[in-house]
């Protein structure tokens, strides 16, 4: 039998020269706890 996943979440990256992350910000996985600190990014 072929294994098939149950459950899978879709990605969208979006790309862009007009936000500015701070620095220090860590991306990672969204089903866990992380804070990427989306109050202080700023929109040029």
């Amino acid at each position: 039998m072929y294994k098939v996943p149950v459950f899978t979440v879709g990605n969208y990256v979006f790309v862009s020269n007009n936000v500015k992350v701070p620095s220090g910000v860590e991306f990672c996985n969204p089903l866990y706890a992380c804070d990427i600190d989306y109050a202080n990014w700023e929109l040029a």
